[in-house]
């Protein structure tokens, strides 16, 4: 039975965490069509934050948490992937706006070494021409994986279907055979991500950074090895950018890996290790600070504020 009270409560006391991942007036080719929030509308979202909320760094908020403070009306700002508009657009803003914020960051991608596996199938999929079925097939078949469905998209196939520790033989060689240029002559062009040089210009203005993994897979498809090593090498080597230890980790796709491999995580390793997902139930709050859960505010201003209030409220409710 639905807990009115018991919502009420959880409201009041429950930390808000808000994520974005591009903030541009326009989607870089490389990103999702229309998913990217323009500038004016995401200064509407900030505007909304600091009226009704106190906008505090994620430090602050676990340090509060820790210390049995309260957490009513208080509220983060986080990014994922690591995309040079966190320090070309994003950042000015924030600082404008006198509010802090963390950045997640896809370790691989740091410099431009590499380009995340779903932005470069967003690419091939732009690029793709009339041999693209035959292409898709003959990778299905060297690689031992289903074939793509009838209508079936490129990001559902992936998802679905590629195994993890693969992931990256299997984009590469569709984009070897797909695309006119190699991945490293598209990274040197067009640079969509952070260099060491601004993730540390980001950290001496204040910013916070945390690990998005090393790769950014599907953790509900990985062994306990691999989760433990996705985090563990993506922090080393941001700790190691930052001169400061990394323990703030946030899911990609948000979805959490096995409950087992958590605990596991949680009990071996020596750090406070932080992890957050994407499915807020306004229980970012109380004795476990690991179950905390962040709100998507990708939308436009009306259905960012529609989500914000219903959605966590609508999960808690189904349970």
């Amino acid at each position: 039975m639905f807990d009115t009270m018991h919502l009420i409560i959880n409201k009041k006391e429950s930390l808000r965490i808000v994520y974005y991942h591009m903030i541009a007036e326009n989607s870089p080719e490389y990103y999702f069509k229309g998913k990217s929030i323009g500038i004016k509308t995401f200064k509407r979202h900030l505007k909304f934050y600091k009226d009704k909320f106190d906008v505090i760094s994620l430090k602050d908020a676990i340090s509060s948490w820790e210390q049995g403070e309260s957490l009513n009306r208080k509220l983060v700002i986080t990014f994922d992937d690591g995309f040079r508009e966190n320090h070309s657009v994003i950042a000015p803003i924030l600082l404008d706006e006198k509010l802090t914020a963390t950045f997640f960051i896809i370790s691989n991608c740091i410099d431009n070494m590499d380009m995340m596996w779903r932005n470069k199938l967003i690419l091939i999929d732009k690029y793709k021409g009339e041999n693209f079925n035959s292409i898709v097939n003959n990778v299905s078949s060297e690689f031992n994986i289903p074939k793509i469905q009838y209508k079936q998209n490129l990001m559902d196939w992936s998802f679905k279907t590629w195994p993890m520790d693969i992931k990256e033989p299997i984009v590469n060689n569709l984009w070897s055979q797909i695309m006119p240029m190699s991945i490293s002559e598209y990274l040197n062009q067009n640079k969509p991500y952070c260099s060491v040089k601004e993730i540390k210009e980001l950290v001496n203005d204040k910013f916070e950074v945390g690990s998005h993994s090393m790769s950014h897979p599907l953790f509900s498809k990985l062994d306990y090895d691999q989760f433990k090593k996705e985090i563990i090498n993506s922090s080393d080597k941001l700790s190691e950018i930052i001169n400061c230890k990394i323990n703030h980790f946030s899911y990609p796709f948000g979805i959490r890996a096995d409950n087992a491999f958590e605990q596991k995580f949680f009990s071996t390793q020596k750090d406070n290790w932080r992890f957050f997902g994407i499915k807020n139930k306004m229980q970012n709050y109380g004795k476990n600070l690991n179950i905390w859960e962040r709100d998507n505010s990708e939308f436009s201003y009306g259905k960012m504020l529609l989500r914000f209030h219903l959605l966590p409220a609508y999960r808690l409710f189904k349970g």
